[in-house]
């Protein structure tokens, strides 16, 4: 799709940001025509679904309208009136959640000054370059009109985290031409693996039953519990997904939640940092994502909706929704830190139609003394090589973390892996 004009403008008509394929944009002219219009449509629009213009066609333009009311601003594609809607407001959609990650802060104390918005151009080019593949677009629509039928799939918002990304490449920075062939040997073959059966979860979305049933027997659950544990599930929990711990521009089909647990070899961690520990690592993530996969087509088979949260790859913050189902509590260190295996596990989840799932319903998670006991050592902040955990957590709007990925990722990828498990 070409964008032949992009506008950011506030209710007031003020333009925070314009683009133009041609550059001839006279937007001192139609920033307040365009604020005016939405402004009137307010005022007489009241037809119990809405109150803003989504669309003005003029001759063989659209100019196309996605309002933002928390931070009542509108942004707006000028397109060609051919062009589907679908593929506009995936464009919309992509360009708002992009421009409030970046500037949620400035748009909270905004004083009139429109400058600092400048910076927006080169990010606002390279997403567009990215999102006009048609491949991606294709695909994009098709997995919307998918997910349309699942009437309470739980959406991220602006308040859901954007999830961290690791780069197997940056495991060879450095290395020698021996470590090299050595990861290539060792290591590459299970990451495939993994990222196979990521695609699988989402590919056999389709198979879901048409009319999947939401109850489900004591006697199933305790079957489902038992064949997870025969896979090697070390923990289960039950709990309720939100959208504000969906991932950005994620979805998750169901609100309901089953969390897997899998531990890592415990000789093998207290090996940490080696090259032994991530080939491991690697290895419990490929068999969580295969034994996932095995559990969400049980459900399916007996005719229950159900979505893999795949462990790497993952659609939501796996760490707090095991916190939220009892399992465990978030240390420091950002890791679950359970009874059983201390921080050295790693989750999965399964969304289900499946309403009456066991929840965890003890509004006093049991191992809550975990945070005043974290308070008072304070280990894993002197033991990290990179300096990366915090004394004082940093406060986002997506909610707190006491890690600086900016000095945590460097030294994971030197040492193949975080070295305070052990």
């Amino acid at each position: 799709m070409i964008v032949e004009e992009f506008w950011i403008i506030n209710w007031d008509g003020l333009p925070l940001f314009k683009y133009s394929s041609t550059r001839s944009l006279r937007i001192e002219l139609i920033g307040g025509f365009l604020s005016a219009i939405q402004s009137f449509a307010k005022t007489v629009i009241d037809d119990g679904k809405g109150k803003y213009l989504n669309t003005i066609s003029i001759g063989d333009h659209t100019y196309n309208f996605m309002t933002n009311e928390i931070y009542k601003l509108y942004f707006i594609l000028k397109t060609s009136s051919k062009e589907k809607e679908k593929i506009i407001n995936i464009y919309l959609r992509r360009f708002e959640d992009m421009f409030i990650e970046e500037f949620r802060r400035d748009l909270i104390t905004f004083d009139g000054d429109i400058s600092k918005f400048d910076k927006f151009d080169k990010k606002f080019i390279k997403t567009y370059d990215r999102i006009a593949s048609i491949d991606s677009i294709k695909s994009a629509v098709a997995d919307e009109s998918m997910l349309s039928k699942y009437k309470d799939r739980v959406i991220s918002n602006h308040l859901s985290p954007k999830q961290a990304v690791i780069h197997p490449a940056e495991f060879l920075r450095g290395k020698s031409t021996k470590d090299k062939l050595k990861f290539i040997a060792k290591i590459l073959p299970k990451q495939l693996s993994t990222i196979l059966n990521v695609k699988v979860s989402y590919k056999t979305i389709k198979n879901n039953p048409e009319n999947p049933d939401n109850k489900a027997s004591k006697g199933f659950i305790k079957e489902f519990e038992d064949y997870a544990y025969s896979l090697g599930v070390g923990k289960i929990g039950y709990t309720k997904i939100t959208p504000n711990l969906v991932y950005k521009n994620a979805t998750v089909l169901f609100p309901n939640a089953i969390v897997l647990m899998l531990e890592m070899d415990e000789a093998i961690i207290m090996k940490s940092p080696s090259f032994e520990t991530y080939k491991m690592i690697m290895g419990t993530y490929k068999k969580l994502n295969k034994v996932t996969n095995k559990l969400t087509k049980f459900f399916r088979e007996n005719n229950y909706g159900a979505q893999a949260g795949p462990s790497l790859g993952g659609v939501a913050n796996y760490v707090v929704l095991a916190r939220n189902a009892g399992l465990g509590w978030i240390g420091r260190l950002g890791l679950l830190i359970t009874p059983e295996f201390g921080p050295r596990q790693r989750l999965s989840i399964i969304a289900t139609s499946i309403e009456n799932l066991p929840f965890n319903a003890d509004p006093e998670n049991p191992h809550s003394w975990i945070k005043d006991f974290c308070q008072k050592c304070g280990e894993c902040i002197k033991g990290c090589p990179g300096k990366a955990i915090l004394k004082q957590p940093l406060i986002k709007d997506t909610g707190h973390t006491h890690i600086d990925n900016s000095k945590c990722f460097p030294q994971f990828y030197k040492e193949n892996a975080c070295t305070l498990y052990a």
